[in-house]
């Protein structure tokens, strides 16, 4: 019993940790297209 309540919650931590790194990427990806969009966007 105490096993598999360890297991669930390791797995739901290991899901979010992922949920929040892929969420944490897409946001510097778009901080990054948005810094080299611009000043080209200004520019032109």
């Amino acid at each position: 019993r105490y096993a598999v309540c360890f297991v669930a919650t390791f797995v739901s931590v290991f899901i979010v940790g992922i949920v929040n790194i892929k969420v944490f990427f897409t946001k510097i990806s778009l901080q990054v297209l948005f810094d080299g969009f611009l000043p080209i966007k200004l520019l032109s």
